[in-house]
């Protein structure tokens, strides 16, 4: 995930922080304190569905911290130091842009939905999942984007009736809705559209770039999130 803006218009604000001795980090990765039972030091990637007391998203990648003693000068663990650091935007208002996946794997193709039946009502597309976004992707509702309510039904008509043939993608991407967090992938860059409904407690949906076939929405589509609890926002940016 990469930095889009801050609620607030400002610009991000970098610190380093130690990263601790479980695990390198990579670029565009949400981060959390390790305040576990075994006395973590340093900060670690945040999980597929919680990051409590977000930090930040790095800026740029790190090694992990060794824990043993190494003489040598400062700096990271190219110069032999055995504490290693990572930038971080620490912004609790920053709202970062996330890559819609298919599953947990990275740069996944969303699946394609096809209608099966044509429908008048414009209430019954084909194949969508409860509580899931789904949006056209080509004929005449592509562009147009719903909620849906049940397997198989949106609450609110698309505009034009589903012709056979039509197709929609769907996505875990909910606006504004804290019961309903994203689900990010196995190494928590990108967003996974297909991540269970209110599995997650890490970021929520500001807003959505649901694309159609014209701009290959499958391969580029993109929610826009931010941290439910952030460490520098008493009560988390998103909390209810």
């Amino acid at each position: 995930m990469e930095f889009a803006y801050t609620i607030g218009g400002g610009a991000p604000h970098m610190k380093k922080f130690i990263v601790d001795d479980a695990a390198a980090i990579t670029q565009g990765v949400p981060l959390q304190a390790n305040a576990d039972a075994a006395n973590g030091d340093g900060v670690i990637a945040a999980t597929t569905t919680v990051c409590i007391g977000c930090v930040g998203v790095s800026l740029d990648s790190a090694d992990a911290s060794t824990a043993a003693q190494v003489g040598s000068t400062e700096g990271n663990l190219s110069d032999g130091n055995n504490a290693s650091f990572v930038s971080v935007a620490i912004n609790p208002d920053a709202v970062w842009r996330a890559k819609l996946t298919q599953g947990g794997t990275e740069d996944t193709a969303l699946t394609i939905i096809t209608q099966a039946a044509a429908d008048a009502t414009g209430l019954a597309p084909t194949t969508v999942t409860d509580e899931f976004m789904i949006w056209g992707y080509t004929g005449a509702n592509a562009g147009h984007v719903r909620r849906a309510d049940a397997a198989n039904s949106v609450l609110i008509a698309f505009p034009n009736d589903i012709a056979a043939g039509d197709t929609f993608i769907q996505a875990n991407a909910v606006i504004a809705d804290p019961t309903q967090g994203v689900e990010l992938s196995t190494v928590f860059t990108q967003v996974n559209a297909a991540g269970a409904v209110a599995a997650s407690d890490n970021f929520n949906c500001v807003e959505t770039r649901f694309r159609t076939s014209a701009d290959s929405g499958n391969v580029n589509s993109f929610a826009y999130i931010m941290p439910a609890s952030h460490a520098f926002n008493q009560t988390g940016t998103l909390d209810t």
